[in-house]
């Protein structure tokens, strides 16, 4: 599966679980990049590419959910 949808999946599951577009991250970047089987860089790269497109912001702590139309599948 693509790293972004793996990215989404992960995102999704924390939308769930927390029920607000503010997620609160549990861990760290290498831990999450570990998590899906891809190096920190590339998650930081497709993390970036997301925020670029409008779709998420994020900061070392949160990631804001910006358009929810992601978790539509």
């Amino acid at each position: 599966k693509p790293l972004r949808q793996s990215i989404i999946d992960y995102l999704h599951n924390l939308f769930l679980k927390q029920n607000s577009k503010t997620l609160q991250i549990p861990t760290t970047k290498k831990e999450i990049a570990d998590l899906l089987g891809v190096q920190r860089t590339s998650l930081s790269r497709e993390l970036n590419k997301m925020k670029q497109e409008g779709l998420i912001d994020y900061n070392s702590k949160i990631i804001i959910v910006k358009d929810e139309s992601i978790f539509d599948d």
